[in-house]
């Protein structure tokens, strides 16, 4: 995925006819990020002991998010899969006691109580709570505190990126999750099709985190019904509010990050 510094803000500084075309690309380049990894879920996940490890992502059906730690002791988000340790975990323990989970970083999944709105948390040492029931859902599962079955992993204000995950209730259309292995995952090198091409494009592996948009700054009304959509996709999706404004070109083109 791509990296680019945090921005202050996000201008779109194009005239004539590029304005189009260049939003497009801009629009293009961020679908493609999310889209080029395919999925081949495995089913009940193998349970890993002393001796052998599997590693699975917590995919939530709706959507190309699973889970993640985000620091030791810190709510989980919900993340686009890249391989990272955070967001890898091996399933240990029994239906009769409970299983739990624990990531490539040593953090072990806990919830901050059993009830509608609790927090799920990871942590090397995790103070209770940390262990789960997984039931089926369908030909999917969901995964729930061990004493309360009806409240399960969710994504917290609907289906976005770096959203907390909660829980919620169980029989909520976003509850269903897949356990997909490792090496099922197919996380290629992204792949940009644009046409027309930039004339210079970078790419590395990384995150572009939305929140440290400030500001869309738009110079023509094509430009601007774009970025509207787009702002209007970030409030929906994952509660980042960027106002859109307007100003007169007086550049040369131009697409700042």
């Amino acid at each position: 995925m791509a990296v680019y510094p945090k921005p202050a803000n996000f201008v779109c500084q194009i005239r004539n006819n590029q304005t189009f075309h260049t939003m497009k690309r801009l629009l293009a380049i961020c679908l493609c990020l999310v889209s080029v990894m395919s999925v081949c879920a495995e089913g009940f996940p193998k349970l890993s002991n002393q001796t052998n490890e599997y590693w699975y992502y917590l995919k939530f059906v709706q959507g190309y998010f699973v889970v993640a730690s985000n620091g030791d002791g810190a709510i989980c988000k919900s993340a686009i899969p890249t391989g990272k340790g955070a967001q890898l975990w091996k399933v240990e323990g029994s239906a009769s006691a409970g299983y739990t989970f624990t990531n490539k970083l040593g953090q072990k999944l806990y919830v901050t109580g059993t009830q509608q709105g609790d927090e799920l948390h990871a942590a090397s040492e995790p103070p209770a709570m940390d262990r789960f029931k997984i039931s089926t859902n369908g030909s999917n599962y969901t995964v729930a505190p061990y004493d309360n079955t009806g409240q399960s992993f969710n994504i917290w204000g609907g289906i976005g990126f770096r959203n907390d995950i909660k829980l919620y209730n169980s029989d909520d259309a976003n509850a269903p999750m897949e356990f997909v292995a490792e090496e099922a995952m197919s996380i290629p090198k992204a792949k940009v099709n644009v046409i027309p091409y930039p004339s210079s494009l970078s790419m590395r592996d990384g995150t572009l985190d939305l929140h440290a948009l400030t500001a869309i700054t738009c110079f023509s009304d094509s430009t601007e019904l774009l970025a509207r959509r787009l702002a209007a996709d970030l409030e929906r999706t994952a509660g980042i509010n960027i106002p859109v404004g307007r100003e007169a070109a007086t550049t040369d083109p131009s697409l700042t990050l």
